[in-house]
């Protein structure tokens, strides 16, 4: 199956970028904004667990997954293209061997 590099990095780049604001807004509920940096703000400059950090962590954690996603949907379809050339071949060589 072949997916969409655009779709697949955009579906990638929503997930994250949202999952991150929405993570960050779950914590400011139970343990308040603490404007601490993070882990993840070491990563994404400027990313804190505070409102405007979930909206940093909202556009970095989009276009880093967007890129990710792109190159890793990339990848593997050249892997996919590889495989599909090199099966055909074979089956090439197996019918002209028959011959």
């Amino acid at each position: 199956m072949k997916l969409n590099i655009r779709a697949f990095a955009l579906t990638c780049g929503i997930f994250w970028g949202v999952g991150l604001f929405l993570l960050t807004w779950w914590v400011i509920a139970f343990d308040g904004a603490t404007g601490e940096p993070t882990l993840i703000g070491k990563v994404y400059q400027g990313y804190t667990i505070s409102p405007i950090g979930s909206v940093i962590g909202l556009v970095y954690g989009f276009f880093d997954a967007l890129i990710g996603g792109a190159i890793l949907n990339g990848s593997t379809t050249k892997g996919q293209v590889a495989s599909k050339i090199n099966q055909s071949t074979a089956s090439h060589n197996a019918w002209t061997a028959l011959e």
